[in-house]
């Protein structure tokens, strides 16, 4: 067992030819991204421009992929949780019972249980 854990580890080395293997993609890819923004944008009002979401891949190795968004106004609303409703706030409690308040006091907008409450309380 602690043979195999020895031989998967991998050297200095290997991971410095990996990482400029790694570099030379993203270079690439960081090109092709130019030229196709610079192509879009020729044509493209400034309302389009903002909208496109800037997203870049950095790396794979043994795990998922990373993505790294450059400004944070340009995250999708999905991964922010923009999108979602706000909870449904907790009923009010009746200061007399303990019990939810359904009713309401006209003067002062604090909630009663019931009818007796409200007279506890005036």
């Amino acid at each position: 067992e602690a043979s195999s854990k020895v031989a998967s580890k991998v050297s200095q080395a290997e991971l410095l030819a990996e990482a400029v293997e790694t570099e030379r993609e993203n270079q690439r890819w960081l090109e092709i991204q130019r030229r196709t923004a610079m192509a879009a944008n020729a044509g493209a009002t400034r309302t389009e421009r903002s909208r496109r979401v800037a997203a870049r891949r950095i790396s794979r190795r043994g795990c998922y992929v990373t993505v790294t968004f450059p400004e944070t106004d340009l995250v999708p609303k999905i991964l922010t949780g923009a999108d979602r409703p706000e909870p449904p706030k907790p009923p009010e409690v009746c200061s007399v019972t303990s019990r939810q308040g359904r009713f309401r006091d006209p003067v002062t907008g604090a909630a009663y249980a019931d009818a007796a409450a409200y007279g506890t309380s005036r």
